[in-house]
């Protein structure tokens, strides 16, 4: 009986955020009458049009797309201990970025659309109820995707390390070809600030300012008076990745499981954009 007892305990925190996810995905799709896209299964609409192959192409090309990125508390990340991560996130010149309504946009720039607009408001409001989870960051925006296009990768970069938490860093892309997919690479991490921003920094520093050689690798623990002349390295440590590349099923929730993360994507074919603005948001298609 004690054996039973033990196992039920150390099962049970496993289990609750098991049934917190299943009833956020459940309730999202029983509100919008949706079904959750499997891999391994094609509908019988998927079936016949493969079938007789043609592949009935959107009339729109209009896309509402959310997601909510999230930490697991109190999962087992025993089995991480085999991987060998290292932080490699591409330096890339542009990214897309996500502003509140009433900012002033520029390209590249979307506006993310209010909690209430959302359709994945409510689980989003469930999971930052709840102590299993954390969640680090969630967008929604609208914008058209054209058959062909790749869209620039939406950047994420959230700092919770004043809350207790990791620095979460990565980006999301967004192609459609005959299907609409989406790659999300995610990094959960820790920043130590390193002296330099390079080695060839400190060589050629005037000896006047340059640090000893045995500080090179001891943390700023400190704003140094010439800080902003030799700059800083931050060095990833405690590295957790999310690297996961999902085929999206219009109008379908996605999640995208890890020991340490969690992801929550929809997207939506909408019949016309709306314009936000600081005071709600317009139908753009009624705009002269």
């Amino acid at each position: 009986m004690s054996i039973f007892l033990f196992i039920s305990l150390h099962y049970q925190k496993y289990l609750s955020l098991f049934f917190l996810i299943c009833s956020v995905l459940l309730s999202y799709t029983l509100s919008l009458g949706i079904t959750f896209y499997s891999p391994t299964t094609l509908s019988a609409q998927d079936e016949l049009s493969n079938s007789k192959g043609y592949y009935e192409e959107p009339k729109q090309n209009l896309y509402q797309i959310e997601y909510i990125i999230f930490e697991q508390l109190h999962t087992d990340r025993h089995v991480l201990r085999y991987e060998d991560v290292q932080y490699d996130l591409p330096q890339r010149a542009e990214y897309l970025h996500l502003l509140p309504p009433n900012q002033v946009i520029a390209p590249n720039q979307l506006k993310q659309l209010p909690v209430k607009l959302m359709d994945l408001g409510q689980s989003l409001q469930r999971l930052e109820k709840s102590k299993e989870v954390n969640v680090y960051a969630f967008g929604a925006w609208q914008q058209e995707i054209k058959k062909g296009e790749r869209l620039l990768p939406l950047q994420v970069n959230k700092d919770m390390s004043a809350q207790g938490g990791q620095h979460l860093t990565g980006e999301i892309f967004i192609r459609r070809g005959r299907y609409i997919h989406a790659d999300v690479n995610l990094y959960l991490n820790d920043f130590v600030p390193l002296p330099y921003k390079n080695l060839q920094t400190w060589i050629f520093q005037s000896d006047a300012k340059k640090l000893p050689l045995d500080w090179l690798l001891q943390p700023l623990a400190f704003h140094a008076p010439n800080l902003e002349d030799m700059g800083e390295f931050l060095l990833p440590q405690n590295v957790i990745q999310l690297h996961q590349n999902r085929r999206i099923k219009e109008g379908e929730v996605h999640y995208l499981d890890h020991p340490a993360l969690g992801v929550i994507i929809v997207i939506k074919q909408i019949e016309s954009l709306f314009l936000l603005s600081s005071e709600g948001f317009d139908d753009i298609s009624n705009k002269n």
